[in-house]
């Protein structure tokens, strides 16, 4: 059996026990090893330990329930095995950034914090397909000509605007030699990662890295990556599955990494290891604006 099959026991037993009392030495026996060998693979393997994969999932059901169903606070801390209210409370808001109380008050599901259920797909690209440790580096003002779309997770418009894009991009005449392609997300004046939701707007560029914006094609428009910290990973595979890496980067990254987000714009560039949007052999590097 190799670890992949470990850690997948693992993870069918943690899901199916979330209102369960259950600690460390009863999901190392699911996974069929010792403790001590168990939790060393399960945080080389995934990138965190699996008490807080636990713990972030029984919170994401907990938000759930806050949002769908009309149980009282005090019987969802205690359905997910939190000592008390106060401790529900607690770890809700270390995650949330916000109380239960609010969160239900507010009515939005702030999927950026939300911890996914890992299945049997997005355990196979965890482990194959993102490099679990980002680059962090300094990037110098980029320069972006390209076709531009408001999008957002309920209305993608990123197809459309992918499309529009790869028909014209000879227009643009004065494109660096690297002649790689920039997907560009600019965040809204009023961004807040603690509300972004589903329906979260932004200005999506696709284009390429000039030199300058004295020749501007019709129907393009240009955009600007400013000088900033970014957190570099990259996506290997289909399109398909890159929401499972920025599930990863935003559930499981960010929130111990120790970074907080900046309000300078994220990007995607594309260069010659990309060999279609379906070819899993394809790679995507991914630019996530750090602080």
């Amino acid at each position: 059996m190799n670890y992949y099959q470990h850690i997948e026991k693992a993870i069918v037993f943690i899901e199916g026990n979330l209102s369960s009392k259950i600690v460390l030495d009863d999901i190392a026996i699911a996974a069929c090893l010792s403790k001590f060998h168990f939790h060393r693979v399960f945080c080389a393997l995934m990138g965190e330990t699996a008490v807080d994969y636990l713990r972030k999932r029984r919170l994401s059901k907990a938000s759930y329930d806050l949002l769908y169903t009309d149980k009282k606070i005090i019987e969802i801390a205690f359905e997910y095995q939190f000592e008390s209210p106060e401790a529900f409370t607690r770890a809700f808001k270390s995650v949330f950034n916000t109380t239960p109380k609010n969160y239900r008050g507010e009515r939005i599901e702030r999927i950026v914090y939300e911890k996914q259920r890992i299945d049997e797909t997005n355990l196979s690209h965890i482990l194959h397909g993102i490099n679990k440790k980002p680059e962090v580096i300094d990037i110098e003002e980029l320069k972006i000509i390209g076709f531009l779309a408001k999008t957002s997770i309920k209305n993608n418009k990123i197809p459309c605007v992918w499309k529009a894009f790869r028909e014209n991009q000879d227009q643009i005449k004065n494109a660096s030699p690297d002649n790689s392609i920039i997907g560009l997300y600019e965040k809204p004046v009023n961004y807040s990662i603690e509300n972004f939701s589903e329906e979260t707007e932004m200005n999506l560029i696709y284009g390429k890295v000039v030199e300058d914006f004295s020749a501007i094609p019709v129907n393009m428009v240009r955009g600007i990556v400013p000088q900033g910290k970014y957190a570099k990973f990259t996506h290997k595979g289909s399109v398909r599955s890159i929401s499972l890496t920025y599930v990863y980067i935003f559930g499981t990254w960010l929130p111990k990494s120790g970074h907080t987000l900046s309000k300078n714009p994220d990007f995607e560039r594309f260069d010659d290891r990309f060999v279609g949007a379906f070819n899993e052999k394809s790679e995507i590097d991914i630019y996530v604006a750090i602080a």
